[in-house]
């Protein structure tokens, strides 16, 4: 034999030798001793506080086992109790020299009685964020093999400071084995939201889960009457990138399931939700269909991250014999209990964004749009049509928050972004009596150059359209005409007139758009029959009911107001 084949026997044979009389002294050494020195060595390595108050029994050979009991892990500072996880027993098989060589390979994993607190701060920090930064060596992820994990009454907890309702879930019973390919055949029982919970199926891998990396699944499950199932892959969990996947959600009465997430008032009856998730060149595509509570709904398009998406071109259709239960999903309030469909195709990325032949129908009433909607308030690449008619456009109203008169109503017109301001195309409406017709171009400001805009407005009682703008108005017929102009970096007002009621109103000038409108200077002529109804308006008492008349002139400055050859009437 030569020399140098020689020492590379006896180098390979030195370790396995110091092993070996290390772990004939372990097995016959009591480590019990060893609890406070290993509960330090996992506290500087997390960064947190860990103690093990209970039993600690390790038995050390090639196949080490440990026993330990009454273990807790400190929460963060900021946390709303003292401890973030705590576990009655623990229990662990491992090959010894895996820890060195890996993969580390766990015989077996059981857990007794543990609870654990998630919780998110203010700032959105979690408490599961541990301040690990200098003990980071590699950064390598652990790669982890396990054989059989058994867990009994584990307590989950999450706690996130924007909410109300902390998640709890109880799990009675989690098993699992790890298979050829390190998946895990998982089974779990517990309840949430008082309703029980179980799941089974394939999982894994380990490594990838603790990582938060790739994950394998193929799932099934229920909590309480609602089935559920899932299988694909998701490359990386924290951020959802490369998730192909379909799922599926389906139950028997569609109210119960409503009272298990807090919902009510969105139906009752059976319900379906099919949802499937694939790569594509734009990111995901994105493929929904669901049926409950008579809806029957379906997405189709693209986004560009599943999570906090930037991009979206979506199409979408939808029917329901009733909106309102829409609007007890949506949070929505007052929508009316009329049928409804919505159809058409939306593409969002902040601004401008796209609307392809949308149209929603409430009841009789129906409202399309069509075309880009450029940011405000220059509104770049707007070119963007509106169409609609029906009996109550208060139907409407209440899917966009705005209270408006039950009457019936047809809006049209158009509004095109063109060189230096914003051209209005016929824009015409009539909600019942009240007709509002506008045609003309508004300049950019500060300038506006080229405004040349007519208006008329007139209807039987001013007073309906107090919530809309948030101002007290009289309940009077009123009729609106005039035409706004190019002023001297300002918008112009060339003979617009005003009838309320029996008050004639005429302004001239222009109005500046700076902060306060400084700089606005206006010619007022107004008369009419009754001085105490016009004082009522603005809270002012004691005016006599006589028949008044101003003529002057009224300018805004930067600390006040100036009166110009103004002369008033009263009786």
């Amino acid at each position: 034999m030569t020399r140098k084949r020689k020492l590379l026997i006896i180098a390979a044979a030195v370790p396995v030798l110091l092993v070996t009389m290390a772990l004939l002294y372990l097995n016959i050494a009591d480590l019990s001793g060893w609890r406070d020195t290993v509960a330090g060595i996992i506290s500087d390595s997390l960064g947190r506080e860990v103690v093990v108050n209970g039993v600690f029994e390790p038995d050390i050979g090639l196949t080490t086992s440990v026993v330990a009991g009454d273990i807790a892990l400190t929460n963060a500072d900021w946390g709303s109790e003292p401890n973030m996880v705590t576990v009655d027993r623990l229990a662990f098989e491992v090959e010894l020299l895996s820890l060195l060589f890996g993969p580390v390979r766990i015989h077996s994993l059981e857990i007794d009685g543990c609870d654990v607190l998630l919780e998110v701060a203010e700032d959105g920090r979690g408490n599961w964020e541990f301040d690990t930064a200098d003990n980071d060596t590699n950064g390598e992820p652990l790669d982890i093999r396990l054989g059989r994990l058994a867990v009994r009454h584990l307590r989950l907890r999450y706690h996130d400071a924007s909410s109300e309702e902390p998640l709890d879930l109880l799990l009675t019973r989690l098993e699992s084995a790890g298979d050829d390919d390190d998946m895990q055949e998982l089974a779990l029982s517990g309840v949430f939201s008082d309703q029980d919970l179980g799941v089974t199926g394939r999982l894994g891998t380990l490594s990838a889960l603790l990582d938060l990396g790739a994950i394998e699944h193929d799932l099934a499950g229920h909590l309480g009457g609602i089935e559920f199932k899932s299988s694909g892959r998701i490359a990386d969990l924290t951020t959802l990138d490369g998730a192909d996947f379909v799922a599926e959600v389906r139950g028997d009465d569609l109210a119960a399931a409503g009272e298990i997430f807090g919902l009510s008032g969105i139906g009752s009856g059976p319900f379906k939700v099919t949802a499937g998730v694939s790569p594509s060149a734009g990111g995901f595509d994105l493929d929904l269909d669901a049926a409950a509570g008579g809806i029957i709904a379906e997405v189709t398009g693209t986004v560009d991250v599943l999570l906090e998406p930037q991009i979206l071109d979506l199409s979408v259709s939808a029917s329901g014999p009733s909106i309102r239960s829409v609007g007890a999903l949506t949070g929505a309030a007052d929508l009316p209990d009329e049928s409804f469909t919505v159809s058409g195709g939306v593409r969002w990325e902040g601004f401008p964004i796209t609307f392809r032949q949308v149209e929603i129908t409430v009841g009789d009433n129906t409202l399309s749009a069509d075309g880009v909607l450029g940011a405000p308030p220059d509104m770049m690449g707007t070119d963007f049509s509106i169409h609609g008619q029906g009996p109550d456009i208060s139907a409407i109203g209440a899917l966009a928050g705005i209270d408006l008169p039950r009457d019936q109503f047809s809006v049209g017109g158009r509004v095109v972004r063109v060189e230096g301001g914003l051209q209005v195309d016929n824009v015409e409406a009539h909600i019942g009596r009240t007709t509002f017709r506008a045609e003309g171009t508004v300049g950019d400001p500060p300038d506006y150059a080229g405004t040349t805009l007519k208006v008329h407005a007139e209807g039987p009682n001013l007073a309906d359209f107090e919530d809309l703008i948030g101002v007290k108005l009289p309940a009077e017929s009123f009729v609106i005409d005039g035409r706004l102009i190019e002023g001297e970096q300002a918008i112009g007002l060339e003979g617009v007139s005003a009838r309320v009621g029996r008050i004639t109103l005429q302004v001239d000038g222009h109005v500046k758009t700076e902060k306060g409108l400084s700089g606005t200077s206006l010619r007022i002529r107004a008369k009419g029959p009754d001085a105490a109804r016009v004082a009522g308006l603005a809270g002012i008492s004691g005016v006599p009911a006589e028949a008044w008349s101003i003529d002057g002139g009224l300018g805004v400055l930067d600390s006040g107001y100036r009166l110009g050859e103004v002369s008033a009437t009263l009786g």
